[in-house]
């Protein structure tokens, strides 16, 4: 399975510096690279893994369409919003 590792502390607007999550999955007690995932305004870029000059870009709309025509879909349940008290 991917590890994915985000740490958000509050909404990140994506402006003119692009977002970049690495990919990792764990296997045999070892977490290699699978690759990165590059999120700009434009596109949605996939860079696998020692891969500097080529990537897999896809405009939104077309991730979109990607997500929508080839992924299954699944039943995925809410998560529960943390309360958050009054200082």
């Amino acid at each position: 399975m991917a590890i994915v590792e985000l740490k958000l502390v509050s909404p990140i607007e994506v402006v003119n510096k692009d977002q970049i999550i690495t990919i990792r999955e764990e296997k045999d007690g070892k977490t290699p690279i699978l690759g990165k995932i590059k999120i700009s305004r434009g596109t949605i870029e996939w860079w696998p893994k020692g891969n500097k000059v080529n990537a897999h870009s896809l405009t939104w709309a077309k991730f979109a369409k990607l997500m929508a025509d080839e992924v299954e879909m699944k039943r995925v349940k809410k998560t529960a919003k943390k309360k958050q008290t009054a200082v």
